[in-house]
């Protein structure tokens, strides 16, 4: 039978509109739009705020005391209460309406006058923006009969001036008369289960993130707050549970709150903002009682993660706003189009971010990356850049099936066009070619006469990467083969071979050759072993205090130029490299002679130890790789093995390779600004050397077409300052969202008496004195036998390996540049070990094992 609308007392749910707000209340109201979109609403009807108002009407001395209570002051908590309690006593004392009661009583009939009902206030205030009357408004469970259902509908009526209700509308300055109630009548759900859901994470604003409380039977004295629920987090994007009270819970519970999970979700889809919902289930069915708005929902919480364990090795310092806004531009005009492919939009993310002054990675959107690869195999993130915890990405769940299963579907689909175009590209010959390319324009390029450059071919120089771009997937496919193809190496290794700890791995990756990093190295080894057999050139070189001095009393003799031809040549290839290389404010090593030249006068008399163990380690490589023959039975395997082991040789060179040549890139961007610098100084535009790289990109191209920075002088002074504040400050190396000490996640250090514990990243064992050294600029020397103990290390750090018998690093994964070099050399490290530089003093005997991880601290 069709429901009637009998007159404006009552309107039953499925007829309320948006319209009938004033009339029905928002409780009502949002019910009617969920029975009305096919949700599962328990059927029943309003008792309108026309009823409410007929009953107020009915009462002569009501309206006296509406004018009493607004007159009095906030601040009056007795007398508020006083007057409340008079209005109670006036409503209590009075019947409804004859003509309202009949109309309650006929929709009793049409829904079956049997059976139990719940009846639940309905205010026009409750749930407006910026405020919720949760709560202060009367429900009614189990309730059977016509008295006692108009008994309730009268009580709901006098619970809009409890005290409580009456404080809150005073304080939020909202005039009693205008809050009226209706009252919304239901069919009662005998519930198994009930409770509330939270659209959002009510404690950390996390949108992403459905909460789900509940408790057996009715839900009431969950929301009254008589009994802790169970709770469970559900993770918006995906469904899966990320963290329950019950680690028990049976399996047709967890039906139950994926089902409630897809309700909330389109349930806050239709309302458009994160909902409160209230909700019972019987067998397994569940049944939404109410819905309304999160109003004490906190600013959404920033969930990105931030870290600098991988990109510290290259940029560990403050850095200026230049370097900052050149390194986001870059980056951007470098892999949008190729992150494109991977559904990721760099207009709605950065790359890069500061913390407090300092560049760091968003981890989130590499993670993102991975997510969106075709094919079931991903790379651990963690131990690939090391630092990064596990789970951290563990909060939005692992992917659905059906989503994998489509994922996995594409790639096999597509696998043999994408795994041909991989293969080819990745091949040495084309990426050596590309690689080539690049260092003779490069070379070419440092080798011009800057102050003879139009600002136009400076300009040119600066932004070399809007002309390098178009070679970014081939460049993409080398570097990414490296991390692929050594990740993929590893993971065969751990599974045919047992090899947990990539100790096996570790070592058959040793002595790549055509390293660019690790060969500025073994030039500098070479280089010193040359100078040991001309005793005269060692002697000058020896008592020697600067390259300038040097070079003045060398070059007039045959040997002397040989030596200054040799340095030279060094410095062509290797002079672009710097202590955080990345960083355009950094001197280069062609800048700083007499650094390089400590260093060198540091191996004179050490080189040929070097040589010979180097020559060690091939010998045993290359017996390691014998006994892994004879262990690999199937020849199928055999191919694989040597398949992968010979792309992850190849495609680390290449990754270190191409890396070497974008910092050269970056050494002659720097010339460019030095001479834009000066240009700009004798304009009178700038006043002071370095003043360039307290300017963003933007307003350098600013200064370049002739257009004046409003104000520059005291920008420069203000980021100056800002920057040697930055200085002063440790960010830890992992942060979510911005920067807070407090909030920070910091390192996964751990540590066990005298044991750090870290990833083994070069195999082998090694005990020596620590040698603690902070930045590789300073004073300090690495004598032979003695174990480097650092942050971190880029190329700028190269020299100090040749001495070194092991390397721990506070920082770094299994591609971090430290760990490639030391496997390089054959150096026994162990990286991501935490704040190993703060546990670990000078000169105590340490040993390091480079096969587990295990740092022991033997002298304490």
């Amino acid at each position: 039978m069709k429901t009637k609308y009998y007159n404006s007392f009552v309107i039953p749910l499925k007829q309320i509109t948006p319209t009938h707000h004033l009339a029905a209340g928002g409780k009502a109201k949002n019910l009617a739009l969920l029975l009305n979109k096919g949700f599962p609403v328990p059927d029943g009807f309003c008792v309108t705020t026309y009823a409410y108002e007929e009953f107020l009407n009915s009462i002569p001395l009501i309206n006296d005391a509406f004018i009493r209570l607004e007159a009095i002051p906030p601040d009056n908590i007795e007398g508020i209460k006083s007057e409340a309690s008079i209005i109670r006593s006036l409503l209590t004392a009075s019947s409804i309406p004859a003509s309202v009661e009949k109309s309650i009583l006929l929709s009793l009939n049409t829904l079956s006058e049997e059976g139990f009902y719940a009846v639940r206030s309905s205010a026009t205030t409750e749930d407006l923006d910026g405020a919720s009357f949760a709560g202060q408004q009367d429900t009614y469970l189990n309730v059977n009969g016509k008295a006692d259902i108009l008994k309730c509908i009268k009580n709901c009526w006098l619970s809009l001036f409890n005290d409580r209700a009456v404080f809150y509308r005073t304080h939020k300055k909202i005039d009693h008369k205008k809050a009226l109630m209706a009252v919304v009548v239901q069919k009662m759900v005998n519930a198994g289960l009930a409770g509330v859901i939270f659209t959002a994470n009510p404690i950390s604003g996390n949108r992403n993130q459905i909460v789900i409380e509940y408790t057996e039977g009715l839900g009431e004295a969950l929301v009254s707050g008589r009994v802790t629920p169970q709770r469970t987090i559900v993770s918006k994007n995906n469904l899966s549970i990320i963290e329950s009270s019950n680690s028990n819970e049976s399996q047709s519970t967890v039906k139950l709150l994926k089902k409630l999970s897809i309700l909330a979700k389109k349930i806050e889809l239709s309302f458009g903002r994160p909902q409160d919902i209230e909700w019972a289930s019987i067998n397994g069915k569940p049944y939404i009682l109410q819905s309304r708005p999160i109003t004490t929902l906190s600013e959404e919480k920033d969930q990105t993660v931030w870290s600098n364990v991988n990109v510290g090795e290259i940029m560990p310092y403050v850095v200026t706003p230049l370097t900052y806004t050149y390194f986001q531009h870059m980056t951007k005009t470098l892999f949008k189009p190729f992150l494109r492919i991977l559904g990721i939009n760099l207009d709605k993310g950065l790359i890069f971010g500061m913390v407090a002054g300092r560049i760091y990675v968003n981890v989130s959107l590499f993670g993102k990356m991975v997510q969106n690869m075709p094919g079931p195999v991903k790379m651990d993130l963690s131990e690939v850049f090391g630092g990064v915890p596990t789970n951290v990405f563990e909060a939005e769940g692992k992917e659905n099936f059906i989503y994998q299963l489509f994922k996995t579907l594409a790639f096999i689909v597509s696998s043999p066009f994408l795994l041909m175009a991989y293969l080819f590209l990745s091949r040495k010959s084309n990426t050596d070619r590309l690689f080539n390319i690049m260092r003779n324009n490069s070379v070419r390029s440092m080798q011009a006469n800057y102050q003879s450059l139009s600002i136009n071919d400076l300009a040119d120089r600066l932004h070399w990467y809007t002309v390098w771009k178009k070679n970014i997937f081939t460049a993409g496919i080398g570097i990414s083969s490296g991390m692929g193809f050594t990740s993929g190496f590893l993971g065969i290794c751990k599974k045919w071979l047992n090899d947990d700890k990539n100790k096996t791995g570790n070592l058959l990756l040793t002595g790549v050759g055509n390293m660019a990093s690790a060969d500025s190295g073994r030039e500098l080894i070479h280089f010193a072993s040359w100078i040991e057999k001309n005793e005269k050139i060692k002697k000058i070189v020896l008592e020697s205090r600067s390259f300038e001095i040097l070079r003045k009393e060398l070059s007039e003799s045959n040997i002397g130029k040989e030596f200054i031809e040799r340095w030279n040549f060094f410095m062509e290839l290797h002079g672009h490299h710097a202590r955080g290389e990345v960083d355009l404010f950094v001197p280069r090593w062609s800048e700083q002679p007499d650094y390089i030249l400590d260093m060198l006068k540091g191996y004179i008399g050490k080189a040929d130890d070097f040589i010979s163990q180097q020559n060690e380690n091939k010998k045993l490589r290359d017996e390691l790789y014998k006994d892994v023959m004879k262990k690999l039975k199937n020849p199928i395997k055999r191919i694989l093995f040597n398949f992968f082991l010979s792309k992850a040789r190849s495609g680390l060179s290449t990754r270190e390779n191409y890396k070497s040549e974008v910092v050269r890139l970056l050494s002659i961007a720097r010339k460019s600004l030095y001479e834009m610098e000066r240009r700009f100084i004798n304009e009178g535009t700038l006043r002071e050397k370095d003043d360039i790289f307290f300017i963003t990109l933007e307003e350098l191209d600013m200064l370049l077409k002739g257009k004046a920075v409003k104000k520059i002088d005291e920008l420069i002074a203000l980021r100056r300052q800002e920057f040697t504040e930055n200085q002063s400050l440790t960010p830890p190396p992992i942060v979510i969202g911005k920067y807070d000490a407090n909030a920070a996640l910091h390192s996964s250090f751990q540590k066990v008496d005298s044991c750090l514990n870290g990833i083994p990243v070069s195999s082998g064992i090694a005990r020596g004195a620590a040698r603690v050294i902070m930045d590789c600029q300073c004073e300090d020397k690495l004598l032979p036998g003695e174990i480097l103990v650092a942050p971190f290390t880029d190329p700028g750090w190269t020299p100090y390996f040749l001495n070194a018998a092991g390397i721990v690093m506070d920082m770094g994964g299994m591609l971090s540049h430290g760990s490639i070099v030391a496997r390089e050399y054959g150096i026994p490290a162990v990286v991501n070990v935490g704040p190993a530089t703060k546990h670990i003093k000078n000169g105590q005997m340490i040993e390091i094992d480079g096969n587990s991880g295990i740092v022991h601290i033997i002298d304490n």
